[in-house]
């Protein structure tokens, strides 16, 4: 008997063998023909002539339920004129579990219930322009193939947990008009997202995206959840992230680790939604938390990038080709040096400039947003360091006790001059520094405490 008997959907004629012919794997040519003459035969679909963009085509129309639980669907024969693109299907579409081992185009079809789950698309796989009118399900489905869904609609809400998308899945311009539940999906390739619509909530849990994930120009109605991840993941995102021109109404849940992030630019666009949601709610301190966050990530970002470009040149420079005449040669050489001199460079400048943002900005108020940090580093650095140092250098005149020290370094610090107390040697140089320390970082503080208390 069939091994799939218990599903009650095997071919009459031939489900005493090892499988019947619609479950059986790896059909010839010959078997793949038999299979789809039968699936005809079976479900008795309808043919309708339409018209899609001004042409007319003919299309299969399933009034009842078709029942292909665990069938595996070959490729369609040469001369084969079965096709699903825009078929519809009146009645349950049952593929759990079922295998298709070609390509599977359901472009413009049109499904009242259709179950995918644990389906296998060893091929490409196209529902563009296709629409979903109950709940379908694809939970744990295995796309092996690239993943079109372009223009799909899904009418309720959609169920797309612990599918795996081995290549590209593209979802652009997509409308969820319910809930999209894509918890614990792994997108192994680049997930595009751009464009689409998702009036319900979105739920992208324990979602891993391996590839390029691109968000862009897409409409959130509802709250879109990218909270954890699995436990068996270094990372939730491994690529770039992007967001940019995308709408959030109801609000973002992407306040995640930031060792969850593989890329910091991808670290920095989450920040970035984020405090924007977290301003919109006014939790104004989430916010900031979200800001410096971001202005870390761009930093790091920033160095990574000119160190890759680094890596990237100096693989080019150990390319060699010996099919040049030595001129030739040579002026490929001093080109390859000449670029890896300015990769080095510029890695340099983004070191330095992202050592001196630290220590202005980071350090001094983080971004702005701590007041208590410039008093405190102004208070270390006027009563203890600096005074220490004039005591050491004893470079300051008609000091009559270690008091005097003190004095003279508030004094200086806040640029009063009395001019009782002045500085010789080197202490003219500290005094100097000093003098605009205090002064910078008092305009950090007034900045940043305007900015807390008065926004």
């Amino acid at each position: 008997m069939c091994k799939f008997e218990e599903y009650g959907n095997c071919d009459e004629e031939t489900k005493n063998q090892e499988y019947c012919i619609f479950h059986k794997p790896n059909k010839s040519e010959e078997e793949a023909r038999e299979f789809y003459e039968k699936f005809l035969k079976k479900f008795k679909p309808k043919k309708e002539r339409i018209y899609i963009f001004g042409n007319e085509i003919e299309r299969l129309v399933f009034e009842e339920t078709v029942d292909c639980r665990r069938y595996v669907f070959p490729k369609i024969p040469w001369g084969f004129k079965l096709v699903f693109e825009y078929a519809k299907f009146k009645g349950d579409a049952r593929f759990y579990g079922a295998t298709f081992e070609g390509d599977a185009g359901f472009s413009g079809a049109t499904f009242k219930v259709a179950w995918f789950e644990e389906a296998i698309f060893k091929g490409e796989t196209l529902f563009n322009v296709a629409k979903f009118e109950v709940l379908p399900i694809f939970s744990r489905a295995k796309f092996e193939g690239d993943a079109v869904f372009l223009n799909t609609i899904f009418e309720n809400s959609v169920d797309f947990r612990d599918a795996v998308f081995e290549k590209s899945a593209c979802f652009e311009e997509a409308t969820f008009k319910r809930l999209a539940l894509f918890e614990g999906t792994k997108f192994e390739g680049n997930a595009n997202f751009e464009r689409t619509t998702f009036k319900g909530d979105a739920g992208f849990t324990d979602a891993i995206f391996k590839g390029r994930a691109s968000f862009v120009g897409a409409t959130f109605e509802g709250i879109a959840d990218f909270r954890e991840k699995e436990e068996n993941s270094e990372y939730k995102f491994y690529g770039e992230l992007s967001f940019s021109n995308a709408e959030f109404r109801k609000g973002v849940f992407i306040d995640i680790p930031s060792e969850w992030f593989k890329l910091p630019s991808a670290e920095a666009e989450a920040c970035r939604v984020q405090k924007i949601s977290y301003e919109r709610e006014g939790k104004k301190d989430d916010a900031d938390r979200m800001f410096v966050r971001e202005r870390r990530a761009l930093r790091k970002a920033k160095v990574e990038e000119a160190k890759a470009n680094v890596r990237k040149v100096k693989e080019e420079v150990k390319e060699t080709n010996s099919s040049l005449r030595k001129v030739e040669k040579i002026k490929a050489e001093l080109i390859k040096a000449f670029n890896l001199i300015k990769a080095t460079s510029s890695y340099l400048l983004a070191k330095g400039s992202s050592s001196l943002e630290f220590l202005i900005a980071d350090l001094t108020c983080e971004y702005g947003i701590n007041w208590q940090r410039p008093v405190i580093l102004w208070m270390f650095f006027v009563l203890f360091t600096f005074p220490l140092l004039y005591f050491i250098l004893g470079g300051i005149t008609k000091v009559s006790s270690p008091l005097d020290y003190l004095y003279f370094s508030i004094v200086t610090a806040t640029t009063l001059g009395y001019g009782d107390l002045q500085p010789i040697g080197w202490c003219k140089l500290v005094a100097s520094t000093e003098a605009i320390f205090g002064t910078f970082m008092w305009a950090v503080f007034l900045a940043v405490f305007a900015r807390k208390y008065m926004r």
